[in-house]
């Protein structure tokens, strides 16, 4: 790439053709295409999440952004646009929908971000729908299914993370994986469901799938609860799961109700063949921190409890592994938490910084325009989670595709934190623990 002293002594040594001057022109252009026009630009980007209050577990993730960040500012920045060093700004949305609004404002109108990544759930993620095209300016949402946002169509929103169906779709395979590979029964089938929209959508994609197996006349119990029950409230609802006397327990429950469920689950001493837990909580250290460590042992540990898990350390792909061990001492070092949802803002900002390296600029729209037609094939460094292969991409309404749910579960002792990968089958890093 030229320099803007080379250029203009190109140009006075061929001044005197016509032609060579047009070519002097075609390459300037060429110049300001790949960032000439925005070098020493600083980018900005607006790190927006629920870091306190009942949802403090995703905004708690978005150090994952930050790592990457930090990382590429260390190699010199954006290439493209002649170094230019990233910098970042965290809002807290204190897992209040009604904050969503005005930390998007601020974000936008006095931090002046040029992008934004919002780790929140879905009720956040929707508070925000009438803002995202409004604002103009590009935004990731990292944990929230999104089923009711697609339908809006938005341009400068995209969701990073694993969809309604595909949740609902995971669950059921699980279930059909266990069956024919391990003979599990599964002629008694309860579902018991929070009363979440984006619970009761899994539940309804969950039907959806059991249908297709033959599987739906093997309900015995549909059983749905309030989000907001209590202890005591949740025994009453645990104690009619057993009354049904299932082979296969499917329970779709909220951050909410987690401890409630587990502890009235020991009080009535609830332990069914088979429990498929669709909430990723389970396998992260805060639920045995949340739980205690005699709880976890008799009702999770090494027993026929399977979740899902949005990373997993042993998970076989180059670029996942090459995270994990520079992420997890910056965690450390930084005194952050650490969960699995750090490395889907990882993902985030990759995505970002492989847009600005390949078009050179931080303008909104060209950098929007660039992520809706972006693909990231496994392989390439900047798809460093495995959960979606073979790439990563976007369909226009912002919904992800090729991701999909792995499942889990806690083997072995608390210790180590030995949570093994269950499905899919070829990532497989134990065989199913089956019995009590």
């Amino acid at each position: 790439m030229l320099t803007r002293k080379e250029a203009i002594m190109f140009y006075l040594h061929c001044k005197k053709s016509l032609a060579m001057m047009v070519s002097l022109l075609f390459l300037l252009t060429l110049m300001t295409g790949y960032g000439f026009a925005e070098k020493g630009s600083t980018i900005k980007v607006g790190l927006l999440g629920a870091m306190t209050g009942a949802y403090a577990l995703y905004g708690e993730a978005l150090p994952g952004a930050e790592f990457v960040f930090s990382e590429i500012n260390a190699s010199g920045g954006i290439k493209s646009m002649g170094g230019a060093k990233i910098e970042w700004v965290y809002a807290d949305t204190a897992s209040s929908s009604t904050k969503v609004l005005s930390e998007m404002e601020r974000l936008v109108d006095a931090e002046k971000v040029d992008a934004i990544i919002f780790s929140s759930p879905t009720a956040e993620v929707m508070a925000g729908a009438s803002l995202y095209d409004k604002l103009q300016i590009p935004v990731i949402s990292t944990i929230a299914t999104s089923e009711p946002l697609f339908k809006y169509n938005l341009k400068y929103w995209r969701m990073l993370s694993i969809p309604s169906d595909e949740y609902g779709v995971s669950v059921i395979k699980w279930l059909k994986s266990l069956s024919d590979e391990y003979r599990v029964k599964v002629k008694r089938i309860a579902i018991a469901t929070a009363e979440v929209p984006w619970l009761l959508t899994y539940l309804d994609y969950e039907k959806e799938e059991l249908k297709k197996l033959g599987l739906d006349k093997n309900i015995v119990l549909d059983l749905r609860y309030s989000d907001k029950s209590e202890l005591e409230g949740m025994s009453s609802i645990l104690l009619k799961i057993k009354a049904s006397n299932p082979d296969i327990l499917i329970v779709n429950d909220a951050a909410s109700t987690f401890p409630h469920y587990w502890r009235a689950a020991h009080n009535i001493g609830l332990y069914p063949p088979v429990t498929l837990y669709a909430l990723t909580a389970i396998a992260y250290p805060r639920a045995r921190a949340i739980l205690g460590d005699d709880l976890m042992m008799q009702h999770v540990v090494s027993k026929p409890v399977f979740f899902g898990t949005i990373a997993h350390e042993n998970t076989p792909h180059k670029a996942y592994q090459n995270l994990q061990k520079k992420i997890v001492p910056w965690v450390t070092k930084k005194r952050r938490k650490m969960n699995d949802y750090i490395y889907i803002n990882t993902q985030a900002a990759y995505a970002f910084a492989k847009v600005w390296e390949m078009k050179g600029t931080k303008d909104p729209k060209v950098v929007n325009d660039a992520l809706r037609e972006l693909e990231i094939p496994d392989g390439d460094p900047a798809l460093v989670m495995p959960l979606f292969r073979p790439s990563l991409k976007w369909l226009p309404n912002g919904k992800v595709l090729n991701a999909r749910l792995p499942c889990a579960q806690w083997q072995g002792s608390l210790k180590d934190h030995k949570v093994e990968l269950i499905f899919p089958k070829e990532s497989r890093t134990a065989k199913p623990i089956l019995s009590r």
